[in-house]
């Protein structure tokens, strides 16, 4: 259909953020990725809902943001998942991400 590509995005994006999410809970560490990466796809996700949403009001006609369903939910998946990653990493977890892994060994490393 003719949001065919796009559903599959959505679950290629569901199969990204999943995994991280449970590893990082797991293993109670966001050891091994950069928060800034998070906060930039946060940004992306965030603009992309308020594009669907400045469209809405400039066409003035909300059903325009459930107009293009995958958008919306790669925009709420998104922010859903990097709020997550945004409590494991500053709540949950802040005092084990400034740790890098080399082999078995954990080494300190501070910024």
């Amino acid at each position: 259909g003719r949001f065919g590509i796009s559903y599959l995005k959505v679950v290629i994006t569901m199969s990204k953020y999943v995994p991280q999410a449970a590893m990082n809970a797991k293993r109670k560490s966001c050891i091994g990725w950069s928060i800034w990466n998070i906060i930039l796809d946060f940004g992306g996700g965030f603009f992309s809902l308020v594009q669907l949403v400045g469209d809405a009001i400039d066409l003035n006609d909300l059903s325009s943001i459930t107009g293009n369903p995958a958008k919306l939910g790669l925009s709420v998946i998104t922010i859903f998942f990097d709020t997550i990653f945004f409590l494991q990493h500053y709540i949950l977890y802040p005092e084990n991400h400034s740790k890098h892994i080399k082999g078995d060994q954990e080494l300190e490393f501070t910024v």
